[in-house]
């Protein structure tokens, strides 16, 4: 028997071996992860795959908004951060549908007196198997799945908000490109002002008071270059770091402009069409609605807790030579209140998630709304200042034509190159308003307008 009983404990003990796993060290080394960065580029083999596969290769440095944004989306580390954590959401969902394991249990000795027994010597092995009842499984397995949607939810998010982040940090560096370009000619339209004024002046056709103010405008437009040159570098800083990225590698890129921004892609479509794709497309909403489907299933689970668990015992006992089997059955936790504390809370916490969804697509309803009137205020801005522009441009022919008949002298050709650059620069801020109005719709709408556009691909490949 006691042969018998050391097999047993030996077969137990091999089993929990087998059974049992083996943890692997897996340290950093943060140091090569620091050089990884400090080596990016945008002319990386690995990267380049990527973007031309989802946004057409890039042209001889030029880059669009759509192509830096993939190229966001391989590197940055929060949609990496969003990839990981899914995969810890699927990997509960494997936890949450486990079902209770079963336990041994034993016992070995002798006895001191036997008695009437013909051995001292006992021993007993006993399983423990729970059988969960009432469905308690089921609504595990059900918040293991909202939390998995919620995290499905959160890596769309992840992209979304690196694919937008870099579409504005590309727009601000057009935009700081554009006003500089304008900045220049017009600094080399008022130098030519300046000298046909002193030389003028020289001959007595121009007070030194007007020659004065023009020195003013130059000085003042002096210091709004050197403001925007500033801000230039603001926006390329910027840049880098929605591209997770070192900022030198950017001095050789050019941003290429959108071929129609958010405002004018979305000139087609009504307002009720924008609120439709932004209710299924908003992160805030598909977040909200995981929340709601965790409580609801937090609440199944309380209620399915009013049912007991059964635990099965099945034994073997081996007592002085007596052999017994023997099956024990418990329920171990009785719900005689049943649960009412933990179902009302959850109760509670449903509803408020409830309420929780229909604020965020009341507050998606309302952005799109607002958004959407400032792309119709962008675009008028934008189509007077292109009318003054070309009034500008036809008057300048005007000129330019009497200057040719001798009827009007050089200056006032000069005078009007002025205006026209003045002008250029306030048909630039408006095209920059009505790009940022797109990129306030794109928000809005939780997509991206612009074209062309990129391939939103959560499986994006990751590069170093």
């Amino acid at each position: 028997m006691i042969t018998r009983l050391r097999g047993m404990l030996r077969a137990g003990a091999l089993s929990l071996l087998v059974a049992c796993a083996h943890y692997e060290a897996q340290p950093l080394d943060t140091p090569a992860l620091a050089d990884a960065w400090r080596g990016r580029t945008l002319a990386d083999t690995a990267l380049l795959r990527v973007v031309t596969a989802r946004a057409g290769a890039p042209a001889a440095g030029r880059w669009t908004a759509a192509q830096l944004a993939v190229a966001a989306q391989a590197r940055h580390t929060d949609v990496a951060e969003a990839r990981a954590a899914l995969e810890v959401a699927r990997a509960g969902e494997t936890t949450a549908g486990a079902r209770p394991q079963p336990g041994v249990s034993g016992e070995f000795g002798r006895a001191t007196d036997p008695g009437p027994f013909e051995s001292p010597w006992f021993g007993s092995v006993a399983l423990s198997v729970t059988i969960e009842l009432g469905g308690k499984r089921g609504a595990r397995i059900a918040a293991a799945r909202a939390r998995t949607a919620r995290a499905t939810v959160d890596v769309a998010g992840a992209d979304w908000a690196v694919a937008v982040r870099t579409h504005a940090a590309h727009a601000a560096a057009l935009s700081a490109d554009s006003l500089l370009a304008v900045l220049d000619e017009e600094r080399a339209r008022l130098g030519a002002v300046l000298g046909s004024a002193r030389r003028r002046e020289e001959q007595g056709e121009v007070s030194r008071g007007d020659l004065a103010r023009l020195a003013s405008e130059q000085a003042t437009l002096e210091v709004e270059r050197e403001r925007v040159a500033a801000e230039r570098e603001v926006t390329r800083q910027e840049l880098a770091r929605s591209l997770a990225m070192p900022r030198a590698p950017l001095d050789a890129m050019r941003p290429e402009p959108d071929q129609l921004d958010g405002c004018r892609a979305a000139a087609p479509l009504t307002t009720a069409a924008l609120e439709e794709r932004a209710l299924t497309t908003r992160i805030e909403v598909g977040r909200a609605l995981a929340d709601y489907a965790e409580s609801e299933a937090s609440l199944r689970f309380e209620v399915a807790r009013t049912w007991p668990d059964l635990v099965l015992g099945p034994g073997f006992v081996w007592d002085g030579g007596v052999h017994r089997w023997n099956l024990l059955a418990t329920l171990p936790e009785l719900m005689v209140n049943r649960n009412r504390g933990p179902i009302a809370e959850a109760t509670a916490r449903r509803q408020a998630a409830g309420i929780r969804v229909d604020a965020a697509q009341q507050a998606v309803l309302a952005d799109v709304s607002a958004a959407r009137a400032a792309c119709t205020g962008a675009l008028h801005q934008l189509a007077v200042a292109d009318s003054a522009v070309g009034a500008l441009a036809r008057e300048a022919g005007v000129i330019g034509a009497a200057v040719e008949r001798g009827e009007r002298g050089e200056r006032d050709l000069l005078a009007m190159g002025l205006v026209q650059a003045r002008a250029r620069r306030e048909q630039l801020g408006a095209t920059a308003r009505v790009r940022d109005a797109g990129l306030a719709l794109e928000r809005a709408v939780g997509g991206w307008l612009a074209q062309p556009a990129p391939a939103m691909d959560s499986g994006t490949e990751r590069t170093q």
